[in-house]
């Protein structure tokens, strides 16, 4: 029940929702870059680090 309480804590959704559209907006300057095709539905995590990857 802890847990239900702290996800529906509004700064809990806030800093998930920025977290989703940082990765976004990373992965679309990915898409424009190039460096990735296609971007796979999912947490993302798998991506960024393909990106980090890439970009070094």
């Amino acid at each position: 029940m802890a847990v239900k309480k702290r996800e529906m804590d509004p700064k809990v959704i806030e800093s998930k929702r920025r977290s989703v559209l940082h990765f976004m907006s990373v992965a679309q300057k990915a898409q424009q870059d190039g460096t990735v095709k296609r971007i796979p539905a999912g947490n993302g995590k798998p991506v960024i680090q393909e990106l980090r990857i890439k970009s070094t």
